[in-house]
């Protein structure tokens, strides 16, 4: 049985939500597997159910870069602080998106997107904190000359102990481009829309 907190809304209120940010549904793990395109994020959902073991949340000592080689140029890691919750960004691997021109790791959200970039980044990220599940999320970045991108963006919650989560792993991949394709170094996002969240329940 999934522990009924697990499933319960949040006993704190999200941040207002960023403009166009659709409530998440939620699905089954295999349902979420199944939604995810790419195998590279594929396998970082399995490796992530596969070292949860039978805890609700992996703990972060469980995750090894070793374990799921494939997906660490697709992976980033941001640290969750207390209180807030704000995210830093704390690795960012070499395939990532490159939303910035300078480095992101050791910077915070806030420090360096625009107002509502920062809004919707804060918001996707509180989601896995908050409801201590996988969260998936089809969404549409606009640029400052106007263009567009869409992209899939994973997120997966890492815990100091059982309750609660004080890492995220994330990847993002551009759904219009090869996945292989170095990431272009463009402006930041003047702002992003999701398409679809679906969060998962883990398997019993």
């Amino acid at each position: 049985m999934v522990s009924d907190w697990l499933l319960k809304e949040p006993t704190t209120p999200l941040r207002k939500p960023a403009d166009g940010l659709h409530l998440r549904s939620e699905v089954s793990f295999e349902e979420l597997a199944q939604q995810l395109a790419f195998d590279v994020q594929r396998d970082l959902l399995v490796y992530w159910n596969v070292i949860r073991r039978e805890t609700p949340i992996p703990s972060r000592s469980d995750f090894d870069p070793l374990g799921i080689p494939q997906a660490l140029p697709y992976l980033g890691l941001i640290d969750i602080i207390e209180p807030g919750p704000q995210f830093r960004y704390r690795l960012i691997g070499t395939k990532l998106p490159a939303y910035a021109g300078g480095r992101l790791e050791g910077r915070l959200v806030d420090d360096h997107k625009t107002a509502s970039y920062a809004a919707y980044l804060n918001c996707v990220y509180e989601l896995p904190y908050r409801f201590r599940q996988p969260v998936f999320i089809r969404e549409c970045a606009v640029y400052e000359d106007g263009s567009r991108e869409s992209f899939a963006r994973l997120l997966l919650p890492l815990a100091l102990d059982l309750n609660m989560p004080n890492m995220l792993m994330i990847s993002i991949i551009r759904e219009n481009r090869d996945v292989f394709e170095p990431p272009a170094c463009r402006s930041t996002p003047r702002n992003c829309t999701a398409l679809t969240m679906v969060s998962a329940r883990p398997p019993h």
